[in-house]
């Protein structure tokens, strides 16, 4: 976003106490041009204009019309002309905290707002947050900006490489691993991270959750031992959201049932202030050694997602089958040149996870200065090797602070953590 783009982009303060009003949402100009009025309706005097592209918070609605901060004070903008994006809510954490008319301490200060009020954030420039402050766009330090979700807890699962349909024989091995995810609730976290497992508000599964993609192994209709996904996924405690891996492409199955769950097999939804993106690296049909990559389709949509959000504030997870950094191993395993694509389209963003499964194993590794993490499998133990790990990784967020350690569940215990860092 350019600074002359910056200037017109407006956010407002609310002092709220406990949870966000829903109607603090922020909206996205989708037209070229659309008129600001003074009341909900085409009988009230025009006040200005909009243009494409630019965000205002939203402070109440009346039929089709939304009531957004304009100027000094409210304008009315009919709902055809704006699209609902994402909104970050952060609470100023010092006791006074300066307000400027730009994003540094060279410019003047206008004013200071109080510890514990809560501004909606839509723009955000070197470590400067932009809000609407005495009726103008004006600017505040983030770093005494808490994200307002900071004090909750929660917990997320990342499992992958299933295999369901492979190795099924009167084995039971991924219901007992479903059963100790269940148990986890309570559990001592290692020493290092303190604490104790609390609410895991969703389970991600990366990728090769069939062994070939077969409507069966999707969906036998008929398991008693977990050799179809579909099983597996009802016996999990947690809500769960798929993508798809290089062994689900040979038949439709698993195509067509993480379509049905989600929209596509690429998506995106927001909880607790992060948007999560689910990406899928394979065209249906491709062989299991297929080089993972994103169809211009794909990369269509992830740019049109990621314009949705607010750039810089808004924290990101993204979630496929392989990891995109080409320097991990052979061609089979890492993206193509879809990978400098991606790159392009996050940065700038607030990405604080990359997630992946495939090489089998618990691993940490960084690109582009991004934290990119893999789990081990959930098959077997018996048939893989020992470089590779029956791992799933624990993602807890805890009053601002993110770790992700990897739990064995075969062994029924937790390894060394393998991440923990302040989310800013």
């Amino acid at each position: 976003m350019g600074a002359s783009m910056v200037t017109r982009v407006w956010a407002a303060v609310f002092l709220l106490s406990g949870a966000v009003a829903s109607a603090h949402d922020v909206v996205r100009v989708k037209v070229d041009s659309a008129t600001v009025r003074g009341g909900p309706g085409t009988g009230y005097a025009a006040i200005g204009t909009v243009q494409l592209g630019e965000r205002y918070v939203v402070a109440g609605a009346s039929g089709v019309w939304r009531r957004v901060w304009f100027g000094p004070g409210y304008g009315w903008i009919h709902a055809a002309n704006v699209k609902s994006v994402v909104a970050t809510h952060r609470t100023v954490t010092a006791t006074l905290l300066n307000v400027r008319t730009g994003p540094a301490t060279t410019y003047p200060i206008v004013g200071q707002v109080a510890g514990g009020t809560t501004w909606v954030v839509v723009a955000a420039s070197g470590g400067w947050s932009q809000v609407w402050y005495a009726g103008e766009p004006r600017w505040m330090y983030s770093g005494y900006l808490a994200i307002q979700e900071a004090n909750v807890e929660f917990t997320m699962i990342q499992w992958s490489d299933i295999h369901c349909g492979a190795w099924d024989w009167m084995n039971t091995f991924r219901r007992d691993a479903v059963d100790r995810l269940n148990a986890l609730a309570g559990r001592a976290y290692p020493p290092s991270m303190g604490g104790s497992v609390g609410h895991v508000w969703q389970a991600l599964a990366l990728g090769d959750i069939t062994e070939s993609g077969t409507p069966a192994q999707w969906n036998d209709n008929d398991s008693w031992v977990g050799d179809d996904y579909v099983s597996l996924r009802n016996r999990l405690h947690y809500p769960s959201f798929e993508c798809m891996g290089n062994h689900d492409t040979w038949g439709a199955g698993a195509k067509n049932g993480i379509t049905a769950l989600h929209g596509n097999t690429y998506y995106a939804w927001n909880r607790g202030g992060i948007h999560f993106i689910a990406l899928d690296q394979y065209v249906l049909g491709s062989t299991m050694a297929a080089e993972p990559d994103l169809v211009p389709a794909e990369l269509a949509w992830l740019e049109a997602d990621l314009d949705s959000i607010a750039k810089g504030v808004t924290p990101v997870v993204v979630f496929m089958h392989s990891p995109p950094k080409q320097s991990l191993g052979p061609w089979w395993t890492t993206m193509g040149d879809t990978a400098n694509d991606l790159k392009d389209l996050l940065t700038g963003h607030k990405v604080l996870l990359i997630l992946h499964g495939h090489w089998h194993k618990t691993m940490k590794n960084t690109w582009n200065g991004w934290d990119l993490v893999g789990s081990g499998y959930c098959a077997n133990p018996d048939y893989y090797g020992a470089t590779q790990t029956t791992t799933v990784n624990l993602i807890r967020v805890k009053n601002g602070q993110l770790s992700v350690v990897p739990f064995n569940w075969d062994t029924n215990s937790f390894e060394t953590p393998l991440l923990t860092k302040t989310i800013d």
